[in-house]
């Protein structure tokens, strides 16, 4: 039974699970200019290597996206980012994680609203 449990262990460790991510904007409406949090939680994995994140705004076709690298396992598992004078619209925010440049392992995302 010991032996199992080391077994499971080390392969969570070693990131034998797929990647989880969770993203929470907040506040999810408010008035113009706008600011809002982004809280990233990205799950461990050996061959987590990039996180890309940003948002679209939906009326206007703005965008804006910003890419960080990941070192696997060692990575940390909560990011911050702040986004502040944000103009009116209806806003789109997301989080991708890549396993490979190509290869996008897992994503989250979130809509928002600035009146």
């Amino acid at each position: 039974m010991k032996l199992l449990l080391a077994f499971l262990l080390m392969m969570t460790m070693m990131g034998a699970s797929d990647a989880l991510v969770t993203l929470q904007i907040t506040p999810a409406v408010q008035l113009a200019p706008g600011k809002v949090m982004y809280h990233m939680r990205i799950s461990p994995h050996r061959d987590n290597v990039w996180m890309c994140f940003g948002w679209d705004n939906i009326e206007t076709l703005k965008s804006r996206t910003s890419c960080q690298q990941l070192n696997g396992i060692y990575s940390p598992r909560y990011f911050q980012q702040e986004y502040t004078w944000l103009e009116a619209g209806h806003y789109s925010g997301f989080l991708h994680v890549y396993r490979a440049p190509q290869y996008l392992a897992d994503m989250a995302a979130q809509e928002f609203i600035i009146d």
